[in-house]
This record gives structure tokens, sequence and C-alpha cells, in this order.
């Protein structure tokens, strides 16, 4: 018996199955081999190509305490949390969000600021961090953000440690880990703030 035979002897006694399968836009498709044939059918039902995760992300992450905090763009949101933790000022990158109501003493401050890798940050440290370090002197408490609260606000609270706090890159960003587990600054900010610290260093500051 050939082996061609012996494949098509075996296919025969294979279970027959179907996969679903759900595209990117949302479609849910049942596919399936039918004596030999490619079959598919679209399913009514729609749901997203991906887990969508509706559940609010309402971490303050402590960095100095009572002085500044870090997070998403959802505890901006919270009137709740914002008086709980005293927080006077937010500052928003590259994400602007609504005023609170209830909270008509806050103030806000948006700096523009992608989350790309060849994103200079430049730009946004020489606005944030005066703008940090003049907040936090004067007694005030400080919220920082950007979207998820894992790479932008990250990048910036780091600098401001290394700037301002005489911290190291690793110090800094090992205890921004630490009181935001998921905080993740993509590849070219955390070149960018390896050179940050270099030309601190250079400049005796």
């Amino acid at each position: 018996m050939s082996f061609l035979s012996e494949l098509n002897m075996k296919r025969g006694s294979l279970n027959h199955t179907s996969t679903r399968v759900t595209t990117v836009e949302g479609k849910t498709i049942v596919e399936e081999m039918l004596h030999g044939q490619h079959l598919s059918q679209e399913l009514p039902e729609k749901s997203p190509g991906f887990v969508v995760d509706t559940k609010p992300d309402l971490q303050v992450a402590e960095i100095l305490p009572s002085h500044l905090y870090l997070g998403s763009q959802d505890v901006t949101q919270d009137a709740e949390l914002i008086k709980k933790h005293g927080i006077t000022h937010i500052l928003s990158l590259g994400v602007r969000v609504p005023s609170l109501p209830h909270c008509p003493n806050l103030s806000y401050n948006f700096v523009p600021a992608l989350d790309l890798p060849d994103e200079s940050i430049d730009t946004i440290l020489c606005t944030t961090l005066p703008l940090m370090e003049e907040i936090l002197r004067k007694g005030g408490c400080l919220y920082v953000h950007c979207n998820a609260g894992v790479s932008r606000s990250p990048t910036v609270v780091i600098a401001y440690l290394i700037a301002h706090r005489g911290l190291s890159y690793g110090e800094a960003s090992a205890l921004v880990k630490e009181r935001r587990p998921s905080t993740n600054p993509n590849p070219g900010f955390v070149k960018q703030l390896l050179a940050f610290e270099d030309k601190l260093k250079k400049n005796g500051t």
C-alpha cells in the first residue's frame, strides 16, 4: 500500500471537527472540512476580535507620600478618589480629560505626548518637570496620568525622580514599578531616559 493510500485511509477515520474563528472586525466564522471540501459559515453573533476589559483601572499609585501619584485616566473621573488622596493638580499626558464638576478647585494641565518609541521626550520633560517641581514645592498633590498609566506617565515620573530627587534610572524605575506593577515604558522611552540620566551626570546636576 502506498503512503498516499494509507494517508487517505487514516484521514477517513478522523473525527469531524469545526473551528470557530473571530476576525479583527468582530465577525464570528465557523470553518470545517467536509468530504474534502472547505466550508465556512458566518454566524449572526458579533464580538470584538480581542478580549475587552471594560473594568476601570482605579489604582492610585503613591510615588511620593501625599504628594505624587501615578495611574490611568480612569482615576481622573472618580471624584471620591481624588478627594480621598487630597489631589490638587492633574497632569495629563497625551489624553485630555473632562473636568470634574464636584472638584471645582482641581487644576488641570495637558501636555501633548505620543506613546511611540521615536517620540522625543525632551520637549515633554522641558514642560512637565518644572511644572511638577513647582506644584510639589508649593505643597500641592499631583496626579500624573496618560491613557493606561503604563508608558508615558511612568516615563515622566521616572524622569522627575532622576532630575529632582537624585535617584538613578534603576532606582527610579524600580520604585515606580513597585508602586504600580503595570508600568512598562516603551523601549524608545527607556533609551531616552538612560540618555537623560547620563546628560544630567555630565552636567553635574
